[in-house]
Parts: C-alpha cells; sequence; structure tokens
C-alpha cells in the first residue's frame, strides 16, 4: 500500500513541477521486519555516529568523532560510505543474512593485497559518478553540458571499465590450497627441534 501512495506522490510531483523525474527509474518494498530500529536516544548511547565541532563552533563544518562508524569507514566511495551508515542505522536480524555478509567479507580478507589495492584505487577514481552523470543528463536538453563536465564523465567511465576488469581477475583468482595436517604427521613431530 505504501508503495502505491509513493508512486502516486511522484505522479503528483511530476504534474506540479511539469518535468519528468528521469533519475527514478521504479520503486520496491522495503522489508523492515529483520532489521533493528533504533531511536536517536540510543544511537547516541551506543555511540554508532558521533559528531564533533570546530571548538570555536563557527569554523568549517561537523566532522564524524570517535564513534563506530568512524573506526569501519575504510570506503573509498561516497556510495560505499552510504551502504555503511544504512547498515549501521538498520542492522539485520537475520541469521542467514548475517552469515551471507561475514562469508562474503572473509572471501575478501582471503584475496592478494594487490587485488584489494587495485579494487579500491578504481572505486576512488569513480568518484561521485551518479551525481557527474546527472548534471551531464541535466545539461544535455539545454545545450549547457560543458567540455569539463564530458572529460569528468569520461574519467569516471574509464575508472569504471578499469574496475570491472580487476574484478575480473579476482573472480579467477583461486585460493592456494593448503594439506590438512593428518595424525600421522602430527605423531611424527618432534617438539623438541620446534622449540
Amino acid at each position: 500500500l505504501s508503495v502505491i501512495y509513493a508512486q502516486n506522490l511522484l505522479g503528483t510531483v511530476e504534474v506540479v513541477s511539469g518535468e519528468r523525474l528521469h533519475m527514478l527509474q521504479s520503486l520496491s518494498q522495503f522489508n523492515l521486519k529483520e532489521q533493528l530500529l533504533f531511536d536517536l536516544p540510543t544511537l547516541s548511547a551506543l555511540q554508532v555516529f558521533s559528531s564533533d565541532k570546530h571548538p570555536s563552533n563557527f569554523i568549517g563544518n561537523a566532522k564524524e568523532g570517535l564513534s563506530l562508524y568512524s573506526l569501519l569507514d575504510h570506503c573509498h566511495t561516497l556510495q560505499g560510505r552510504r551502504l555503511l551508515r544504512s547498515w549501521l542505522l538498520h542492522p539485520i536480524t537475520s541469521t542467514e543474512e548475517i552469515n551471507t555478509r561475514l562469508n562474503e567479507i572473509q572471501y575478501f580478507l582471503n584475496l592478494p593485497i594487490e587485488a584489494i589495492t587495485s579494487v579500491q584505487r578504481h572505486l576512488g577514481g569513480l568518484g561521485n559518478l551518479s551525481s557527474v552523470l546527472k548534471q551531464v543528463i541535466s545539461r544535455q536538453g539545454s545545450g549547457r553540458t560543458s567540455k569539463a563536465h564530458l572529460k569528468m564523465l569520461h574519467g569516471h567511465l574509464v575508472s569504471a571499465v578499469d574496475l570491472i576488469q580487476a574484478c575480473l581477475q579476482i573472480l579467477q583468482w583461486q585460493p592456494p590450497t593448503f594439506k590438512a595436517a593428518g595424525l600421522e604427521d602430527i605423531a611424527g613431530l618432534n617438539l623438541s627441534q620446534a622449540i
């Protein structure tokens, strides 16, 4: 029912603004049954997020202070930071989903460091691709697309292609296999030599 209301709201926005909303392609239902919901005092008490301001209160914007988010945030893209923030705001409770995420994390921890740094480098080159693409599309109809925007889009797309190639290399990578020590190997071990 809420999806129907949201679609009607989008139709109203399109009629009132007189413009078609190009970036929003579809709506989908979001199930909150398998997620914890926190109120602001709980998030604050658990120090999930913390905002530090400059001592003078007039210089600069607030930044993330010492918090769970600041400890976990090693993201190389704005999209990654948004996803991490979303995960911390709405943690999952499904054991199956938690185990799936843990297995995916373990997979990446087992990759060679060169593969990880390559992916991180290419992710950093993506920047905010959706914002640049939105600017190019919105200016295209009016003929105001600048050369700088197109160069920026080109750079992001080159990074995207490089990222795809790095991911394909990761998919072809096979972890080394180790022979598990059998009881006969352990029985023949001379502990005095190991010390």
